[in-house]
């Protein structure tokens, strides 16, 4: 069984392939998307999820099937070990976190210092 948030992951690689493949930047797709060229950058990496409507339009934009587009991510599923997955995720989700403590003001980034720190005897050896 697939991890769905490993599935938003690979979903957020998937738009970026396409684009870079395609010669697209992210202002050109959010453009024919009517969206905001930071909305679509949020969707291309997995911090906002699409809905279906909004993925059926990124197909419709990007004249692909639905096939094409889950294709690659089905073939390439099996060639990642639980380990590699758990891995790729604990790296997204590293890099995710520190993209938000940089915007904390120092107090409240002291603050979760702190929460991180008590919470560490309970979390080694998970």
């Amino acid at each position: 069984m697939i991890d769905l948030r490993q599935l938003d992951l690979l979903v957020a690689q998937r738009l970026r392939d396409l684009g870079t493949d395609r010669q697209l930047a992210q202002a050109k797709v959010a453009m024919l998307l009517g969206l905001k060229e930071a909305t679509y950058a949020r969707y291309e990496n997995a911090s906002s999820l699409m809905t279906v409507g909004r993925l059926l339009h990124v197909f419709e934009v990007l004249n692909i099937t639905p096939e094409e587009f889950f294709d690659p991510l089905v073939n390439e599923q099996p060639s990642h070990s639980k380990a590699e997955s758990r891995e790729a995720l604990r790296e997204q989700l590293m890099e995710e976190m520190v993209d938000h403590l940089k915007k904390l003001d120092d107090t409240t980034l002291k603050m979760v210092h702190d929460l991180v720190i008590a919470m560490e005897p309970r979390t080694i050896g998970r």
